[in-house]
C-alpha cells in the first residue's frame, strides 16, 4: 500500500492556505436539481464538496491533511494503488452550480487523481439550476447550457456572451443541433493540445482564461492546424499571441457584433489577423 504516497501529497497540501470550497446551503437546498447523467468531467472544473464535515479532510487544491496513522490515509492509499494498477472506474457523484462541479461521494477519489494530475474523471452529474439575473455571467452560463446539450462537453469555459455561438459558427454547426460524434471527439482533443501547451507557458496562472485564448487562437489560425501541426509551432504561435495579449492586457476585449441572424464577428482590439502568418 503507498503510504509514501500520501505523506507526499500530504506534505504537497501544506502550501494551501485554505481547506475545500462547500457548496452553499441556501443553494443546495433551495434551487432546483436536473439530472444530467454519467460523463467525463475536467477535473480542473471539480472545486469542492457538499458536505462540511468532509472539507476539512483537504486543501483547496484537494490535497488530503489528516495524519498518516488514520483510516482515511489508509482508504486514500488503497485508491491510489487501484488508480496506478488498474483505474479508477467507478464515476463520482457530483452537483453542477455554474459551471463547477462539487462532490457528494468521490472525495479520496477526485483527491487522488489531482494528486496524480488526472485531465478528468467520470461523474454522475445532477446539475443546480440557478435563479436567472441579466449578468454577463449568467448570460455566459446560459449559452453555455445550449453547447453542453449538443456535445456533451463542459469544456470550454469562456467569461464571454456570444463565444460559445461564435465557436459554433467557426465549426460550421449550431447550438440547436446535435454535434457529429467525430467533430466533438475532434474538437475535444484539439483544446486539450491547447490547453495543454497554453498551461505549459503561463504556468497555470489562475487569472488567466485558456478558453478565451483558444478562441482568439481560432480567430486567427484554422482549427486543423491544431491538429496537423507539431507541438513546437502549435506553442510558438500560442507564445506569439499570448505576448501580444499581456501587452495590452488593459486594453484587449472580445467584442461580437450581429452581422446576420446565423453570424457573428469577432473583433479583438490590439488583434490583428494579417499580423501573423502560419509559421
Amino acid at each position: 500500500m503507498s503510504l509514501s504516497e500520501y505523506t507526499l501529497a500530504r506534505k504537497k497540501g501544506k502550501a494551501d492556505e485554505e481547506t475545500l470550497a462547500v457548496l452553499n446551503n441556501s443553494i443546495f437546498n433551495d434551487l432546483p436539481k436536473v439530472y444530467v447523467g454519467i460523463l467525463e468531467i475536467p477535473l480542473d472544473l471539480v472545486v469542492g464538496t457538499i458536505t462540511s464535515s468532509r472539507a476539512t479532510s483537504f486543501t483547496e487544491s484537494w490535497m488530503p491533511t489528516l495524519d498518516e496513522d488514520t483510516e482515511f490515509a489508509a482508504k486514500w492509499s488503497r485508491l491510489y494503488d487501484a488508480q496506478i494498477e488498474e483505474g479508477i472506474r467507478e464515476p463520482i457523484q457530483v452537483y453542477e452550480y455554474m459551471h463547477a462541479f462539487y462532490v457528494k461521494e468521490g472525495n479520496k477519489r477526485v483527491s487522488v487523481l489531482k494528486y496524480l494530475q488526472a485531465p478528468s474523471i467520470m461523474a454522475e452529474i445532477t446539475r443546480i439550476m440557478p435563479v436567472h439575473n441579466d449578468s454577463q455571467e449568467m448570460q455566459v452560463y446560459e449559452e453555455f447550457l445550449r453547447f453542453q446539450k449538443v456535445t456533451n462537453l463542459y469544456t470550454p469555459c469562456f467569461t464571454i456572451p456570444g463565444s460559445y455561438q461564435l465557436l459554433a459558427d467557426m465549426l460550421g454547426q449550431d447550438l440547436e443541433t446535435k454535434w457529429p460524434q467525430d467533430l466533438v471527439q475532434t474538437f475535444q482533443g484539439a483544446f486539450y493540445r491547447f490547453e495543454l501547451v497554453t498551461k505549459d507557458i503561463t504556468q497555470n496562472q489562475p487569472s488567466f482564461n485558456i478558453s478565451d485564448a483558444f478562441l482568439i487562437y481560432l480567430s486567427i489560425f484554422t482549427f486543423d492546424s491544431l491538429l496537423d501541426k507539431n507541438r513546437m509551432i502549435l506553442r510558438h504561435r500560442i507564445e506569439r499571441i499570448l505576448k501580444e495579449f499581456h501587452r495590452s492586457e488593459s486594453n484587449v476585449s472580445l467584442e461580437y457584433k450581429a452581422k446576420a441572424k446565423s453570424q457573428s464577428i469577432l473583433s479583438l482590439l490590439n488583434f490583428r489577423k494579417q499580423y501573423y502568418s502560419e509559421r
